[in-house]
């Protein structure tokens, strides 16, 4: 037999459900704060990009910049 019906939990958890929520959003946003633009050294750790010399590096810095701007667009306005 299922224990009565009681609002105060369903209520309170609702509560807890919203909060734990909004301390995601604030988790992600403090996440999202810390990240760093990319550098020519920082890009030479990845594997494929250790040969690349400081010019070749911004260059391609640029593009995968670009490359994301095009990408968050069409997340963002995709429907």
């Amino acid at each position: 037999m299922n224990p009565p019906y009681d609002r105060r939990y369903n209520w309170s958890r609702a509560m807890v459900n919203k909060m734990s929520k909004k301390n995601e959003v604030e988790k992600k946003k403090y996440h999202v704060s810390k990240i760093q633009k990319m550098t020519a050294e920082r890009l030479r750790t990845f594997k494929g990009f250790e040969t690349y010399t400081d010019e070749k590096a911004k260059k391609m810095i640029q593009e995968l910049e670009k490359y994301a701007r095009i990408i968050i667009r069409h997340i963002t306005t995709k429907k």
